[in-house]
């Protein structure tokens, strides 16, 4: 019996597809060079890799070098969103 990759938070997903990937690096080089991208945009590119990520990461769970990845994204991500709340409060 195989079973559907989980999420962090236990939900089904889906495999990541290379497509994937490669428009998370083509939004990773246009934020590197757009050094007055509004930090919203930044907050929701680390989501969507943080989210990328642990669908890697839910591919192999044994893998752990996927693992700390995903982790570290999800750390960045919730970095950026203390960064918008310290920045509008």
């Amino acid at each position: 019996m195989t079973s559907e990759p989980q999420t962090r938070t236990g939900a089904a997903t889906s495999r990541v597809a290379l497509s994937e990937l490669s428009a998370l690096l083509q939004e990773a080089a246009e934020l590197s060079a757009d050094r007055d991208a509004p930090l919203s945009r930044r907050v929701a590119f680390h989501l969507r890799k943080a989210e990328l990520f642990e669908r890697l990461a839910a591919e192999e769970p044994g893998n752990d070098e996927r693992q700390a990845a995903a982790m570290q994204a999800r750390l960045q991500y919730e970095h950026y969103v203390l960064m918008a709340e310290w920045v509008t409060a």
